[in-house]
């Protein structure tokens, strides 16, 4: 029998808490808990980012031969002094970059660089390559809010109801189609929580963003807002430019618009309420179906085991 293996996550001890620290550390922490198989102990422990005094106690306080699971919130303050000592008395270290730019990365003292979405994958192995980094890229999607339940379907839908939960800073959205959908704050844990009835009720969601850009050292983000309406059981209108979109729903998805522009944004509304209850309804919601499924906490649970495992080995 081969050594007991455990996944510490490491969690940001100080305020205030955002919402990809709460998504990424606890609640993958407790979907992990609940999903990986018996043999593999999942543990949480604290470290401090400003205070070094307090950093290099708590660093020093974390137990050996285990896997660290290492959230960008700790990526962003710590040195690679630090990643070198959490590295000597780990099994292995893992770094969830999420929506971080790239350029943020270590050359050492890192065994894997975690993206949450394909394409980000694909943009830390280039930069791996690019400045000769140790550790290798994968990918494990994002997961969706746990305070929001999975909903059938909807496909008895007869009038469109367009929902955008979030910052306005993170989407396109023309004055002259602001009228067109209900916009939430959601920016915050506290907000999203106030809008969680909205995203399970409302029959489509607005997904689009701004163009990414293609710096190489660019951020890569998570469709989270694609994944929520997946797991709403609605059709998402989004733009062909979102990291992943394409390759989770298909180059040929009825409401993916080519540019996020004022015409085709409107033109991919008129789209939706036209297509309300019909055949391209009903294929939206088909790969919506096959994309929540992608993002499920035992398909990630499974996905994060995978990795563990053969970093560990």
């Amino acid at each position: 029998m081969g050594r007991p293996l455990t996944l510490c996550f490491l969690r940001k001890l100080e305020p205030p808490e955002s919402g990809s620290h709460l998504m990424r550390v606890k609640q993958l922490a407790r979907i992990m808990s609940v999903h990986c198989s018996d043999d593999l102990r999942v543990i949480s422990r604290p470290v401090a980012t400003h205070n070094r005094v307090l950093r290099a106690l708590l660093l020093a306080a974390l137990p050996g031969d285990v896997v660290f699971m290492v959230p960008k919130q700790v990526l962003w303050y710590w040195t690679e002094e630090d990643f070198a000592k959490l590295q000597a008395k780990s099994r292995a270290v893992i770094v969830d970059y999420v929506d971080s730019n790239i350029d943020a990365m270590f050359a050492t003292g890192i065994d894997v660089h975690l993206s949450t979405s394909f394409a980000g994958e694909a943009g830390l192995r280039a930069w791996i390559e690019k400045i000769g980094a140790k550790g290798e890229a994968r990918t494990l999607l994002h997961n969706v809010d746990e305070r929001l339940l999975r909903q059938p379907p909807k496909r008895s839908a007869d009038t469109l109801d367009l929902l955008y939960v979030g910052s306005q800073r993170s989407t396109v959205l023309p004055a002259s189609v602001r009228e067109r959908l209900t916009v939430l704050d959601g920016g915050t844990p506290e907000e999203f929580a106030q809008a969680q009835t909205a995203l399970a009720e409302a029959n489509a969601h607005y997904c689009i963003r701004p163009d990414p850009g293609e710096t190489m050292s660019r951020k890569f983000k998570p469709f989270t807002k694609g994944f929520t309406a997946a797991w709403c059981g609605a059709p998402m209108l989004v733009n062909r430019s979102v990291d992943d979109a394409e390759t989770l729903l298909g180059s040929d998805y009825p409401f993916m618009i080519d540019t996020p522009s004022e015409a085709d944004i409107s033109g991919g509304i008129s789209r939706m309420e036209y297509a309300v209850g019909g055949p391209e309804w009903a294929d939206a919601l088909d790969r919506g179906e096959a994309m929540a499924d992608r993002v499920s906490p035992k398909r990630l649970a499974l996905d994060l085991e995978t990795i563990i495992r053969e970093v560990a080995a």
